[in-house]
């Protein structure tokens, strides 16, 4: 994405959008425009399950979880990378790059010795997909 945007307001934003939603920045260059966030795990609430036919539970989440029989939600580790950089006088560019998604499934089940709903994690990791909504939170605070 580009913008008219000073870089220094660019900046700030991307910074403050990190700040806002609790995720821990590892490397932060302003001269190289770089800002990275490795290994950090999502709010639970930001992650969302597809369902046996490929539909999201939570349209708002920023990471979803492949269909998992009894999954009602999961947790994701995930790494992020943002570059900042002027293409000419007058924009400002933007790339986003989300890597590395992993998640595990919560998954629902009846205790049979309390005869209560119980939610445990998965104990298989698997690939996860962006929805892109992480990426489209960040580049509408450039509009």
């Amino acid at each position: 994405m580009e913008t008219t945007n000073s870089f220094d307001n660019v900046w700030e934003n991307v910074i403050d959008f990190f700040a806002l939603n609790n995720i821990p920045i590892s490397t932060l260059e302003k001269n190289s425009g770089i800002i990275v966030a490795t290994e950090i795990a999502i709010d639970e609430s930001l992650v969302t399950i597809e369902d046996q036919f490929g539909k999201i539970s939570n349209p708002n989440a920023w990471f979803v979880l492949p269909y998992s029989k009894n999954a009602v939600g999961g947790r994701v580790t995930c790494s992020f990378n943002v570059r900042v950089k002027e293409v000419d006088n007058k924009k400002i560019s933007i790339n986003v790059n989300v890597s590395n998604i992993k998640g595990q499934p919560l998954i629902s089940w009846l205790n049979t010795m309390t005869l209560k709903k119980e939610i445990v994690l998965g104990a298989i990791t698997t690939d996860c997909a962006s929805t892109g909504k992480f990426e489209q939170d960040l580049m509408n605070l450039m509009k």
